[in-house]
């Protein structure tokens, strides 16, 4: 693993990636599939998905008619509900949840390599560290959340918001937004982020080999 991931970092991650999400995939459509969802989440959130692609508004018809955004602020109901279409089922919204979660792995690799450098003996473990956190697969697992898509977004906006590009870090700003609108919590934690950072801020230039950016 080690070596692959230093000789050939992007098909090793990728690979590993659709591997670790097949899996997370694969046990929460076993656990639908054996009456394990609930109505309360799965069962809401896939109806208030599917509105927003018919209606272009997420209320829920098993709330009498009451929008999502009165509870919470899910404001990434919207692009889901823009490509709910291509698969109008709830297997679609927990293949894309697999998807999205375990793709923070990558941008936790991302985010060690450009912080402590490529070299960095601890660096290969992060991605699988992510993977194997058992909160983490639960989440995957449970049902259908928008907000856990928060987690991700959140640490590839970090990567890329301190790439040198502007096209990266514009990409950063777009993401941060994404995650800001996953739900109302999410302000509160990207401040928190913020101040967790500012001790280490600019470490990647103090460290040797500290630029692991996109290259």
């Amino acid at each position: 693993w080690t070596n692959r991931l230093e000789n050939k970092p992007f098909s090793t991650l990728t690979y590993a990636w659709l591997i670790a999400a097949s899996s997370w995939f694969i046990t929460s459509l076993l656990r639908h599939r054996a009456f394990g969802s609930g109505l309360a989440d799965l069962g809401i959130f896939t109806n208030a998905i599917s509105n927003v692609a018919r209606e272009g508004y997420p209320f829920s018809s098993l709330k009498d008619g009451l929008s999502l955004l009165a509870d919470h602020q899910n404001f990434l109901i919207y692009p889901l509900g823009w490509i709910f279409p291509l698969w109008p089922s709830p297997t679609f919204l927990l293949l894309l949840q697999a998807l999205g979660l375990s793709s923070g792995a990558i941008a936790l690799y991302l985010l060690c390599r450009q912080r402590v450098g490529a070299s960095h003996p601890l660096l290969p473990w992060t991605p699988l560290a992510f993977w194997f956190c058992g909160p983490l697969r639960s989440a995957a697992r449970f049902d259908f959340h928008p907000e856990v898509f928060m987690l991700p977004l959140f640490l590839f906006a970090a990567f890329l918001l301190q790439e040198r590009a502007r096209k990266h870090r514009a990409l950063g700003f777009l993401l941060l937004l994404l995650a800001i609108a996953a739900k109302e919590s999410a302000g509160p934690v990207a401040c928190g982020l913020g101040l967790a950072w500012q001790p280490f801020a600019g470490l990647a230039n103090r460290l040797p080999g500290g630029d692991g950016g996109l290259q």
